[in-house]
């Protein structure tokens, strides 16, 4: 409204018990709507809504992290240099970070966890990039955070 006012919520099912702990907007299927990915810490897996012009989302595509995770954080970037988002999601009782491909038109499967997941310590030589994207985080008190600070994750042969 150009006011600092909202309109009423619109609420969107993320399934029982996924425990939606963290999320972050992007455009991951390039259509210049934002789109919605989410930490589901109670199901080990990421959802994505993709988004339509009028504001709404489409249901969410799920992609497990693993059978073990507990993602609770998800960082974007372009890690494999192909000009599409990927997600970075860090597993807690994992111990690990999975890489999540974007493809363009969303998000696909995660790549082959002993390439890229392995109980890395951060920081990490093999790890560098730094992700400067606002991102919106749900907690566990019920509020909405906008974190502005950027996010370093390092990769690759020699940063």
């Amino acid at each position: 409204y150009g006011n600092g006012s909202f309109q009423l919520p619109i609420t969107y099912s993320t399934g029982y018990d996924s425990s939606p702990y963290f999320v972050i907007i992007a455009d991951f299927n390039r259509d210049s709507w934002l789109d919605i990915a989410i930490a589901y810490a109670g199901i080990g897996s990421v959802g994505v809504f993709l988004g339509y012009h009028n504001g709404s989302l489409a249901s969410a595509k799920t992609y497990s992290t693993g059978s073990t995770s507990v993602p609770y954080a998800i960082g974007i970037g372009d890690f494999n240099h192909d000009t599409n988002l990927d997600l970075a999601v860090a597993n807690s009782d994992a111990d690990e970070i999975v890489i999540v491909l974007g493809y363009g038109n969303g998000i696909e499967e995660p790549i082959e966890k002993d390439i890229w997941s392995a109980n890395v310590p951060l920081p990490n030589p093999r790890i560098s990039a730094i992700l400067c994207v606002p991102t919106l985080a749900t907690t566990i008190s019920d509020r909405l955070s906008l974190l502005k600070s950027p996010i370093e994750i390092e990769y690759g042969k020699d940063p």
